[in-house]
């Protein structure tokens, strides 16, 4: 199973500070008993989803952060180049 990254641009930078405040927060025992091991567990997750910019909560419902390159559009000079130019001007173009 191939996984594709669904997480970028400031998802990505607001699930990293979310997990490292959370874990200092933590380490710092600000939070105690569940709430410390809570805070510890949504830290790795928003951590590790940052980092790797994969988040399988994402891909379960279809949402992608990450800006998806797009092919830029062919030139009309490489569109001729193909073989793909019907010039309406020729002779055998108009029935």
């Amino acid at each position: 199973m191939k996984f594709s990254a669904n997480v970028g641009g400031w998802d990505r930078g607001i699930r990293i500070v979310l997990g490292l405040v959370l874990l200092v927060l933590g380490l710092t025992n600000v939070f105690s008993g569940a709430l410390e091991v809570i805070a510890y567990i949504v830290a790795a997750i928003a951590l590790i989803t940052g980092i790797v910019t994969f988040c399988p909560a994402n891909a379960l419902f279809g949402i992608n952060t990450r800006r998806v390159k797009t092919e830029p559009e062919a030139t009309a000079e490489e569109f001729r180049q193909s073989g793909n130019d019907e010039d309406e001007s020729s002779p055998g173009s108009r029935v």
